[in-house]
């Protein structure tokens, strides 16, 4: 018995390193993946594991010291022509889900996730995101009504509309709207949409000023 167990337990061992050296060698697994780069790519790292899935990096685009972990099938990524993304990861799990960052969006360090089915996080063109930004459409574990035995914090998606300003520091949950020209003050945590041309801030957030815009440049 000890004997079985032993060999068990090293034939575990063993797949665990091979599965692990073939994703190394092989950051790409699976059937009909497509990884489109026409992009300038830094220590940009694949992490994909799945059928179906698509990864798609414009023609004058940055994508620097990045993770794109990918499970699950029918995935799609893009990042259009234009874009900045210097450090972070994109994290998506489950099925039929979609992360887009539009052209010309400046992002200096962030985490996407987007889990459970048919959900996407939608980043509209020349926003500005600052560093320590993290974004979630699910919560990763499931929240139980006792009364009636079913889960009720089900994940939903996040739109962020053009020309939106994301201070360092927040977190922006499911089923929230970022409208177009808004604001989000550093170490925000967002909780419900934001009006465009808007400044929310706070723990959760909460709009402070309206009728407003903003520029990249000091004048």
């Amino acid at each position: 018995m000890k004997s079985f167990l032993k060999k068990t337990f090293l034939y575990t061992i063993f797949r665990s390193l091979l599965a692990f050296y073939i994703r190394k060698f092989k950051p790409v697994q699976g059937l009909n993946n497509k990884v489109d780069v026409k992009g300038s790519t830094a220590k940009l790292r694949f992490d994909v594991y799945g059928d179906n899935n698509e990864v798609t990096i414009e023609k004058g685009c940055l994508v620097e010291n990045c993770l794109i972990y990918i499970r699950g099938n029918n995935h799609k990524v893009t990042i259009k022509s234009g874009a900045r993304f210097y450090q972070g990861e994109i994290w998506i799990e489950d099925n039929n889900n979609e992360l887009f960052i539009g052209a010309g969006t400046t992002i200096q360090k962030a985490h996407f996730a987007v889990t459970e089915d048919n959900r996407k996080i939608i980043i509209g063109d020349d926003c500005m995101f600052a560093t320590n930004i993290e974004f979630r459409t699910g919560d990763s574990h499931s929240i139980i009504n006792v009364s009636d035995g079913k889960r009720i914090n089900h994940a939903a998606d996040i739109i962020v509309e053009e020309h939106v300003w994301i201070g360092s520091n927040v977190s922006v949950l499911k089923g929230v709207t970022l409208g177009k020209n808004c604001i989000v003050g550093t170490g925000s945590i967002v909780t419900k949409s934001v009006e465009a041309q808007s400044i929310a801030a706070g723990a959760p957030s909460k709009i402070i000023k309206s009728n407003i815009s903003w520029l990249r440049e000091r004048i």
